[in-house]
């Protein structure tokens, strides 16, 4: 014998889409029992989801309790707002996320599908145009919202974006001066070298090599400027973690795939082990699995090991 569901509307709607997450309206009609006209529907649905694409998507609030959480899932929704594919790694980066990776993977997986071949996260639901020009009247998510964050952006400046590791992305390309390229030179071999190096590091090795300079090398560079020099060209091409700096960017970019998730992972925890590393790769679908040359040489370059574990450099040369 077939029982009736007697919970009423919106209680059907909030368990429903606290479950789904994501859903045309086409296909809820058919899941929610009871009388109830269109508009009466979308009026208690509009209090818990938000229109995307024209299909609906449940409020982050409604799922999350984490404010970080619920911040970062509202800016993925924007981004959705306008495009049917997100590459993770700008996700991050523009959504400014501090949350581990598999925080930042739950919130893709609840609202879009992973596809290997482009290395790209889709929205799970097909865009409903039939909805938008049914129901003209529905507030879009993120028309709505993203006029006002261009609005902010554009009275802000727009700001400083940063990576997911905390690090300041690089500053606009500047004219560089004679001084500059010297530095710039002496930084990126003092990188090769030793992988991390600290400011008083770097500091006491260019000041010795200005001092004991062979004719015509460093000839323009002035012991009280060292200072300001070092610092406004690490802004160029170095992060900083944990008190040191790091080249930003190798060659290979996608060895700089799984070099921005491991510098992440260290941002988090100056101290990994060898599974928490390809565990947190493996967050990372579209960068696929981690070689285990590329894994030694980013290892190497960034940490020393102790045990079983891996510890970010101090940059002092040494540990």
């Amino acid at each position: 014998m077939c029982t009736r569901d007697t919970r009423t509307v919106p209680h059907q709607l909030k368990t429903l889409m606290q479950s789904v997450h994501a859903i045309s309206f086409g296909e809820l009609k058919k899941l929610i029992k009871g009388s109830v006209s269109d508009t009466q529907l979308i009026g208690e649905l509009a209090k818990i989801a938000e229109c995307v694409q024209g299909c609906w998507v449940v409020k982050s609030e409604q799922v999350y309790k984490c404010s970080e959480i619920c911040r970062v899932r509202d800016h993925l929704l924007r981004m959705f707002a306008q495009t049917r594919t997100v590459v993770r790694r700008e996700f991050v980066e523009k959504s400014k996320s501090t949350l581990p990776p598999e925080d930042v993977k739950q919130i893709l997986t609840d609202i879009a599908v992973f596809v290997p071949s482009k290395h790209v996260w889709e929205f799970k639901c097909d865009s409903d145009l039939d909805f938008l020009s049914s129901h003209p009247g529905v507030k879009q998510f993120g028309a709505k919202k993203v006029r006002a964050a261009k609005k902010s952006d554009k009275s802000s400046g727009g700001g400083p974006s940063h990576t997911s590791a905390g690090v300041a992305k690089a500053p606009p390309p500047r004219a560089l001066s004679e001084e500059d390229h010297l530095v710039h030179n002496f930084l990126k071999a003092m990188f090769k070298r030793f992988g991390v190096c600290n400011l008083s590091f770097l500091k006491q090795h260019l000041q010795r090599q200005v001092e004991t300079r062979p004719p015509n090398a460093f000839g323009v560079l002035r012991i009280d400027t060292l200072d300001s020099l070092l610092r406004s060209n690490l802004a160029d091409i170095a992060g900083e973690l944990h008190g040191a700096f790091f080249l930003r960017n190798v060659e290979d970019e996608r060895t700089n795939g799984f070099r921005r998730v491991i510098l992440e992972l260290f941002a988090a925890d100056r101290k990994l082990s060898k599974s928490q590393v390809f565990a947190g790769v493996q967050q990372y679908e579209e960068l696929g699995p981690l070689p285990a040359s590329t894994y030694t040489t980013i290892m190497k370059e960034l940490a020393y090991s102790k045990g079983v574990c891996w510890f970010f450099k101090t940059g002092n040369g040494g540990k």
